[in-house]
């Protein structure tokens, strides 16, 4: 796979004084990464614990190895990130109350799709025209909904949406980071959005969809998902990071020809090869061994003294005849 195109941006919505949503994108030894956190605490230093988050992810990742699978070390970042902040306040950095979310996705080389999260930051697949979301929600609105104490459609704009089970940071006495246990196989013209809740909080997905399905460049898609949030009232920090992998084009028949007309000459020199070493062979075997004739010429010249000797040269010279194969 080559490297994906991307989009991002964020906004500081209508109603903010501090945008406290960050994002990143990088690559790693495992491939390229994508980085969504929306802090959370206002006063209490969002933006500090989300740009602490993503600077400790990066660093963890980017000393990823192959011999463990990707979902570990993105579990692995994230267990970092969280620790960090915690103890970030003893050296002064930040409050202690300071916390936020995060969404990561990875696309290997090998065109695979890896996520985790913590939060409500969420990430979506679009794929055929429809979209999918590969993220649940740590929130208590989401959980409401997964309950059935509220439908789907009554959890925008709902009034504990900024309630959160599970965060990096942010005091929480119990920690969780969510994984996909198996990867996505991309497909062409698959897309992947990473956004914080300023947008998935307040645009339907059926808007989302539709601006996803439009043919339009990256950039101009971003700018219609934000300004699809500001136009629901823009209450929060709106971030969003839409990328498009770009799979190797298998070669069209055109291009294939000079290869198979290649692969076709190699095969017929080594058919060559071996029917001719095989004729060799059979040669050598059918080649019956040389007659054993006794020393006649030395007979020939012989002295009359050894004329004299007992004549010894009539003695039947031909070869023995082989052994006759017995029949089993």
């Amino acid at each position: 796979m080559n490297k994906p195109t991307w989009a991002a941006e964020t906004h500081l919505g209508l109603h903010r004084q501090i945008n406290e949503d960050r994002y990143a994108v990088f690559s790693c030894p495992l491939g390229e990464v994508f980085v969504v956190c929306d802090g959370m605490g206002g006063h209490e230093a969002g933006e500090v614990a989300a740009t602490l988050a993503i600077q400790t992810i990066q660093a963890v990742l980017s000393q990823a190895g192959t011999g463990e699978r990707p979902d570990y070390w993105l579990r692995r970042s994230l267990h970092a990130a969280h620790l960090t902040i915690q103890q970030a306040p003893a050296q002064g950095i930040g409050s202690s109350h300071m916390g936020t979310t995060a969404v990561i996705l990875l696309l290997t080389p090998h065109g695979e799709a890896w996520w985790a999260h913590v939060g409500d930051s969420r990430l979506y697949l679009y794929r055929q025209g429809q979209l999918q979301t590969l993220t649940r929600d740590h929130s208590l609105v989401a959980w409401y909904v997964e309950a059935g104490f509220i439908t789907p459609a009554q959890a925008y704009r709902h009034p504990e949406s900024n309630q959160l089970l599970l965060s990096l940071g942010g005091g929480k006495d119990i920690f969780l980071a969510e994984a996909s246990p198996v990867p996505l196989k991309v497909q062409a013209g698959d897309s992947f959005l990473l956004c914080s809740d300023g947008l998935s909080g307040y645009v339907p997905e059926e808007t989302i969809a539709q601006i996803l399905g439009k043919a339009q460049p990256l950039p101009e898609k971003i700018k219609a998902l934000i300004q699809a949030a500001l136009n629901e009232g823009g209450y929060d920090n709106v971030t969003a990071i839409l990328v498009a992998p770009e799979l190797k084009a298998a070669p069209s028949p055109r291009e294939r020809v000079p290869y198979l007309v290649g692969l076709g000459l190699l095969i017929t020199g080594v058919a060559l090869l071996a029917g001719m070493g095989g004729f060799y062979l059979a040669e050598k075997r059918s080649e019956a061994p040389p007659p054993a004739y006794a020393d006649s010429t030395r007979a020939q010249t012989q002295t009359s003294a050894d004329s004299l000797r007992p004549d010894t040269s009539k003695r039947d010279s031909a070869a023995p005849a082989p052994p006759t194969p017995a029949k089993n």
